[in-house]
C-alpha cells in the first residue's frame, strides 16, 4: 500500500478509460477506493491518501437535438402504420412531450391492464413490463394492502 502514489492512481484511471469504462463508473469506483485508503490512513497504515487529489476525466455530454419536421412526419407515419395500440405511445410522445415510459406509467396508474400496456410498448412479455414499470404502482399496492386490512378486520 505504501507504494501507491498519485501517478499510480492516474495510471489506473488511464487503464479504466482504455477499457471503455464510463466516467460515472470510474467516479464511483475511485470514490470507494479513496474511502478504503482514507480508512487505511485513519488506522495509520498510510500517512496520506495518495489518490485524494485524483480526478476522473469529464465525460463529453451528448448533444440532444430535436427531430426535424421531416423526421417527425416519418415517425408519425411509422407509428400510424403500426396501427392499434402499438403505435399509440410514439404518437402520444410526439404530441405531448411525454417519454414512452411515462406514458406506460400513466396507463398503469390509471388501472390499465398489464397485458395491454405490454402490447402497446411492444414488449415480448408482461414480465418485462412489470420489471420495468412496477415501481410506479406502489400507490396501487398500498391501496390493495389497505383493502385487505379492511377485509381482515
Amino acid at each position: 500500500m505504501n507504494d501507491l502514489t498519485p501517478d499510480t492512481g492516474k495510471e489506473i484511471i488511464r487503464q479504466w478509460s482504455s477499457y471503455g469504462l464510463k466516467g460515472s463508473t470510474m467516479k464511483v469506483t475511485l470514490r470507494i477506493l479513496c474511502q478504503c485508503l482514507n480508512q487505511a490512513k485513519k488506522l495509520e497504515y498510510l500517512k496520506e491518501n495518495p489518490f485524494s487529489s485524483i480526478k476522473t476525466p469529464k465525460e463529453k455530454k451528448k448533444r440532444i437535438r430535436a427531430l426535424t419536421q421531416k423526421e417527425q412526419r416519418g415517425l408519425e407515419k411509422a407509428a400510424l402504420k403500426e396501427g392499434g395500440v402499438r403505435g399509440l405511445p410514439t404518437y402520444l410522445a410526439l404530441y405531448t412531450g411525454l417519454r414512452i415510459g411515462e406514458i406506460a406509467t400513466r396507463c398503469l396508474e390509471a388501472q390499465g391492464d398489464i397485458l395491454s400496456v405490454s402490447a402497446m410498448l411492444g414488449h415480448t412479455s408482461t414480465q418485462l413490463t412489470l420489471d420495468t414499470y412496477a415501481d410506479s404502482m406502489i400507490e396501487q399496492r398500498m391501496q390493495v394492502i389497505y383493502q385487505m386490512e379492511k377485509i381482515i378486520q
